[in-house]
Order: C-alpha cells, then structure tokens, then sequence
C-alpha cells in the first residue's frame, strides 16, 4: 500500500488493480507537470459524467507513461472505481 500526503492528510491507494505499486520509467517523472500522487480533476465534466464517476470528483495520478514521439500518458484512480489507465494528461487538472 502507498500514502500519499495531501494537504496534512493522508490518502492511501484504494486499489491493488494492475498499476498498483508499479515502479520504474513508467512512474518517473512529470508529465505536463504532473507527479505520480498528485490530486487531480476532470477538466472537462461531461467525460467525469461519461465514466461514471462524480463531476467534481478527486482522483490521484498513480502512473505516468512518457512516450517517445507520442503523447505522454497518465494512469489516474479515483475512490471506487478501476484505475483510468493511458489517459492524456490534458484530460485532467491539477488541484494541489
């Protein structure tokens, strides 16, 4: 399990699902200025409301993808729901 501090609280993974605890490349690094722990937002809410998932929602970034001649790609989970995996970080804003 992994905590992650926020704002003098702690968060903990919510899941073990497939990028659980990944380490390596893939976790290293900012990608549009983000960080494997760093809380995040839907920027656009009818995609929140697409998935399923409350429009104001805060989701954590537990996987970061950097590519090579693509667009970099992001892993993100919020409580309740399986690990949005591959998303495009623009699909998403930062909150702390």
């Amino acid at each position: 399990m992994e905590v992650f501090p926020h704002d003098g609280r702690t968060w903990k993974r919510f899941s073990d699902g497939a990028s659980a605890g990944r380490r390596g490349a893939e976790r290293d690094g900012p990608t549009d200025g983000m960080s494997p722990g760093d809380a995040v937002r839907f920027a656009r809410l009818d995609l929140a409301e697409t998935l399923g998932i409350w429009r104001n929602a805060t989701g954590r970034v537990v996987g970061i993808h950097p590519a090579d001649g693509a667009a970099d790609t992001v892993d993100v989970e919020f409580e309740g729901h399986e690990i949005l995996q591959a998303y495009l970080p623009a699909m998403f804003r930062r909150v702390n």
